[in-house]
């Protein structure tokens, strides 16, 4: 506010001198990717850079923000205003428990699974947050060690900030809502994967698997025990469009990237 801003004023005095990035910084021995970065403000000069383009644009004094000014930003932020807590969904076992039945039903895929997930650079973060993912089945379990083997990143993140939901995201008990609570999140090809979501409709109703990929969509794993009876119903409610994945879909999913792994 006080003094033009260097970044801007860069590109307004390359441009009233006709010159174009390239010319300009092969003038003072800059590489144009350099320039572009300095120009659009997602770099900052040097104080010899600084010398150079004053010199040959005729800058005057600038403002330089300073490194970080952001997160520095965002932090002040953080500690005057209550941030939202993450949200983790009840379990009613824990996710060991449902990885030992993982075992028990394909043990050597699940073997060949956790191996993937172990020889990850960030294996201790994916453990840690496992243990907070509420799975009802041991499918799901084996879902979860799926994308994980296949390299989701994991993050905590408030679904509601990807994008709308026209239902309303809410914990448990239906009391309270929870969309733009952080909540344990898998991220794999452009795709957020949030598990054990509930949603305030006629009754509280909970879906499998949550997922944003550009639209909201829903997956569901249907085990061997799995009543199909009231699926068009629960499907009109939400109102989403539903993936179904029976166990052997899982299952082949599974055993083709345990192959494509081995292959490469």
């Amino acid at each position: 506010m006080f003094k033009p801003l260097f970044c801007l004023r860069m590109r307004e005095r390359r441009l009233e001198l006709s010159l174009t990035q390239k010319q300009a910084s092969e003038l003072i021995g800059m590489s144009q990717t350099r320039w572009s970065n300095l120009e659009c403000g997602h770099r900052r000069p040097t104080n010899n850079e600084k010398k150079k383009l004053s010199a040959l644009l005729g800058l005057g004094d600038c403002f330089v923000p300073p490194y970080s000014i952001t997160r520095t930003l965002l932090s002040n932020g953080a500690r005057l205003v209550e941030c939202r807590k993450p949200y983790f969904s009840n379990q009613d076992r824990t996710t060991h428990t449902r990885y030992n039945a993982c075992r028990r039903r394909v043990p050597i895929l699940t073997a060949q699974l956790t191996s993937m997930v172990y020889s990850r650079e960030d294996s201790d973060a994916c453990r840690a947050i496992s243990h907070r993912i509420s799975c009802e089945s041991w499918l799901e379990a084996l879902y979860l060690l799926f994308l994980q083997a296949s390299g989701a990143k994991s993050a905590l993140i408030a679904p509601e900030t990807l994008g709308r939901l026209h239902q309303p995201i809410v914990d448990d008990t239906g009391r309270r809502l929870t969309g733009l609570n952080p909540r344990p999140c898998f991220v794999l090809d452009g795709s957020f994967h949030f598990f054990q979501v509930s949603f305030y409709l006629s009754r509280v109703m909970r879906v499998d698997i949550l997922r944003w990929d550009g639209s909201w969509s829903v997956i569901e794993l249907d085990g061997r025990g799995h009543d199909p009876a009231s699926d068009l119903e629960r499907e009109r409610e939400l109102g989403l469009p539903v993936t179904r994945f029976r166990a052997q879909d899982v299952i082949s999913l599974c055993q083709d990237l345990t192959r494509s792994r081995r292959a490469s």
